[in-house]
């Protein structure tokens, strides 16, 4: 289950003030301030990026979040494409810069390395630099057997490029040095947007909402989630590794002049679906003590962490002697003691603290 636990500030809008060099150019027959308010002149029309680093830099000591996207004035009409900054502790809106790329610049997305990649309008992919320019490394979708790249994760070190191809409803798997097909995965409905975990797993979100791990070394899923605080199907995510939580910022379908625009995170609380059938360990025999293997599942296929409780009843059973907790694979060897021959029901109970 994802729990909300940071909400940043709102995209703060521009006034007529720090627009150097184009409030002259607004004409005051079309322009009244006093009806429109600071808010009334720029929106943000459309997210196009969302990362985490780990350097806030002079800014803040807590990392910062940031989003990309493009933003539109009311007049000629005119578009802008700007990075806003929000510490990733608090929340507060830091600074707002040019992004990378400009006018040539389609999506941002993060690789496993932590590095950024640029999707331009003409198709290919640009591995930026720490300086955010272009390093030189460029990618292809003719390389990976696709017309256009739509959602992608890039993981140089493990050689895996994840990325959804032309197909709706069809995730690929290829290795990112010959592009060949490694992995064919099916989801529900089209990947909207695919953000790297940790290891070899990452978040995959769908237009539907529900949000997938995938391990895209293996080609297995771990489960899913629906991801109900998000509206609509244009949604970017990003994992934030220094908090271990799920960011997402809802981009603008009807953009308006009073919009607002934040980043939300989530982190996962453990919650059980269901315990798996009791494995004992030894033959069941009266008057002997048995390991019994229990383990507990949550709603994304993830074993519960330490610090659950499990207890074993039963008529012809005494509580578990030398009791384990669950482990990080959500499982544990409790010890049950049978007093009687016979038939019984071995019956578990579990008990998860809430962390939030």
């Amino acid at each position: 289950m994802l729990c909300q636990t940071y909400v940043s500030e709102a995209i703060p809008h521009r006034g007529l003030e720090e627009m150097a060099g184009t409030s002259h150019l607004i004409p005051s027959a079309l322009y009244n301030a006093d009806i429109l308010g600071e808010d009334g002149f720029e929106c943000v029309d459309r997210i196009d990026g969302l990362y985490a680093a780990n350097d806030g830099g002079a800014l803040t000591d807590s990392g910062v979040v940031i989003a990309t996207g493009w933003t539109r004035q009311r007049w000629w009409p005119s578009w802008a494409r700007f990075r806003w900054e929000f510490d990733a502790e608090t929340g507060a809106f830091l600074r707002r810069d040019s992004a990378q790329g400009g006018y040539y610049a389609q999506d941002v997305y993060q690789g496993a390395g932590g590095e950024l990649w640029l999707k331009l309008v003409t198709g290919p992919l640009q591995l930026l630099g720490p300086d955010d320019q272009p390093s030189g490394v460029t990618l292809l979708p003719a390389s990976f057997g696709a017309i256009a790249f739509r959602a992608v994760l890039i993981d140089r070190l493990a050689n895996r490029i994840v990325m959804t191809p032309d197909v709706d409803r069809i995730l690929e798997v290829r290795a990112l040095d010959t592009g060949a097909l490694l992995h064919t995965l099916q989801v529900p409905s089209r990947p909207r947007d695919i953000c790297y975990e940790e290891g070899t797993r990452c978040y995959v979100l769908t237009d539907s909402r529900d949000l997938f791990v995938l391990d895209y070394l293996t080609g297995r899923w771990f489960g899913a989630v629906k991801l109900t605080a998000l509206s609509g199907d244009t949604a970017r995510i990003a994992w934030d590794r220094r908090y271990r939580r799920l960011l997402a910022i809802e981009q603008v379908t009807t953009p308006n002049y009073l919009n607002q625009v934040g980043i939300t995170g989530f982190a996962m609380r453990p919650v059980i679906t269901h315990l798996c059938a009791p494995i004992p360990l030894k033959r069941l025999r009266a008057g002997t003590t048995v390991p019994v293997l229990v383990k507990a599942v949550g709603d994304l296929g993830e074993g519960i962490a330490d610090g659950v409780s499990v207890a074993a009843t039963g008529p012809n059973l005494v509580a578990p002697q030398n009791f384990v907790a669950l482990d990080g694979a959500g499982e544990s060897v409790p010890q049950v003691q049978l007093l009687a021959a016979g038939d019984d029901v071995l019956s578990l109970s579990v008990s998860v603290p809430c962390p939030f």
